[in-house]
């Protein structure tokens, strides 16, 4: 009998030394410093896991991995996406980590279109999860308008998207893309942003006709439509995003629309800013998240705002040490510190002095 496709790439991979011809579907590739280069090549879209073998969280992640390979294996309606791994500790491949800038285990790498520099991937390390924000990532970077009809629907699906204008074969268009294609599927834990970009710029809402090529952000919260005013370069363009696609106090609660931006907002570093009413008190919830937003809106500060129902967060003021009986409370949590300020029975334009003595150095941390 005549030997299988995958026989012979096997055999061959044992010949020449690594394993990365043994592309056999379902499985996931085991690679080399002396396989890894052809693999890069050999696949459009190839997500990367460099581990160490002694490591707890490389050895919970492997049937996760193993299972994820397989659930991807029959997908048929976009790019392949092929899972692979290499032993980052084996001697043979200490340069090939460090080129990769591999400093902790496991370290998850997106390789597309034969570029050797991977992507950090930070997403989900459960199959599920995997899964399907490789499917996110390996799909098309932009999505081209070319209707009302489709503009509406992208302008609903997310809190947050970019809609711009260009012309054909546009120079601009492979920079808003690139970013585009970084930012899919949460891979480098930021906020996930879809992009889409017209020809005509008609098809643009909320906006005077502008001259292509135009950039916009569109949020279903704050100022509805922001310009993107620098010059279009990745880096100009990515800061943009990741400045303005968070709300000046986001809302802390279980609504699909809000995972993404409380995911991303309580990944950042910066002090957290939480305040906790009762929500059956509209008056007071107003005043108190209008402080909230002023203090935001000066841009003096780095802290992350958010305002939640008291009544459907009552772990986090029990975790944070507020006594039911003394809400309205807003509580300032240093978390690279630690610590953990509190002002109870908060009045709205008290607020604003409050945080002021933090930044002064004057403000007490409470006891829990």
């Amino acid at each position: 009998a005549r030997p299988s496709v995958s026989a012979l790439a096997v055999l061959v991979a044992c010949f020449l030394g690594g394993e990365a011809s043994a592309n056999t579907p379902g499985q996931v590739l085991v690679l080399d410093a002396d396989s890894f280069e052809a693999a890069i090549k050999q696949h459009a879209f190839i997500a990367v896991e460099f581990y160490a073998p002694w490591c707890g969280h490389c050895k919970r992640l492997e049937p996760e991995w193993a299972k994820a390979a397989e659930s991807l294996a029959p997908l048929s309606d976009g790019p392949a996406i092929v899972l692979a791994k290499v032993d980052a500790t084996d001697e043979k491949n200490a340069n090939l980590a460090k080129e990769q800038d591999i400093k902790g285990f496991p370290t998850i790498k997106i390789f597309r279109d034969g570029v050797a520099r991977g992507q950090d991937y930070t997403g989900p390390r459960v199959a599920d999860g995997i899964v399907s924000t490789l499917e996110k990532m390996s799909g098309p970077a932009t999505f081209a308008l070319t209707t009302e009809e489709q503009v509406k629907a992208f302008l609903a699906r997310d809190p947050v998207v970019m809609l711009a204008v260009f012309q054909r074969g546009a120079a601009g268009l492979s920079v808003y893309e690139s970013v585009a294609r970084n930012m899919r599927g949460s891979s480098s834990g930021g906020l996930e942003v879809n992009f889409g970009y017209v020809m005509d710029a008609a098809l643009l809402p909320d906006v005077e006709k502008p001259e292509s090529p135009a950039v916009y952000m569109y949020k279903m919260f704050d100022e509805r439509v922001v310009r993107f005013e620098s010059d279009l370069t990745e880096d100009n363009l990515r800061a943009f995003v990741d400045s303005h696609s968070l709300p000046l106090v986001a809302e802390l609660d279980k609504k699909p629309e809000s995972r993404n931006i409380l995911r991303r907002l309580f990944e950042y570093r910066a002090p957290k800013v939480l305040a906790f009413v009762d929500y059956r008190n509209e008056q007071q919830r107003g005043e108190i998240k209008a402080a909230l937003s002023e203090v935001a809106a000066k841009g003096e500060t780095n802290f992350k705002f958010v305002i939640g129902d008291s009544t459907e967060n009552e772990g986090a003021i029990k975790f944070f040490g507020v006594s039911p009986d003394l809400l309205p409370a807003v509580v300032l949590h240093d978390t690279e510190a630690d610590k953990k300020y509190v002002l109870r029975e908060a009045v709205a334009g008290e607020i604003g002095a409050w945080l002021g003595q933090y930044g002064s150095g004057t403000l007490e941390a409470a006891h829990k």
